[in-house]
């Protein structure tokens, strides 16, 4: 079972108590789902920009309440790697092909760029800290 849209904004922690709301997105999926998302969603913004020691830190303390297996590791590597920027504008310059200003659009593809070689940069990182810290063969 998945919650759909574990980000910060849905999660409330109070004292030593954690809970979670918005459960309009919860279904039945894969479980490495909701923390890949989740760490997609802290890792890309500034403040957090791709860092390795944090992703593991909050892994190692989600495999305290759930375990993770290779296939989690591997999920977690294909989603955070997956380039989501790049699928989103060019399918909504597509479904909009007439209405889309092009100059607009190379503008966010370029930006888009500058912040995947980050992205991708981390994911190499990631790769080889998952074979060190948990012993993965990736």
């Amino acid at each position: 079972l998945c919650h759909g849209d574990y980000v910060n904004k849905n999660i409330i922690i109070y004292n030593d108590t954690i809970s979670l709301i918005d459960f309009d997105k919860c279904k039945m999926d894969f479980s490495a789902r909701d923390i890949s998302y989740f760490l997609r969603r802290l890792l890309k913004r500034e403040s957090t920009n791709w860092q390795i020691n944090l992703t593991l830190n909050v892994l190692d303390a989600y495999s305290n309440e759930n375990e993770l297996t290779d296939s989690d590791f591997k999920f977690i590597i294909a989603y955070i790697a997956f380039p989501q920027k790049f699928w989103k504008l060019s399918r909504d310059y597509y479904k909009n092909i007439k209405k889309c200003n092009k100059n607009s659009f190379i503008s966010l593809m370029d930006k888009s760029l500058y912040k995947s070689k980050h992205q991708l940069e981390f994911t190499y990182e990631l790769i080889n800290s998952f074979r060190r810290h948990y012993n993965v063969k990736i």
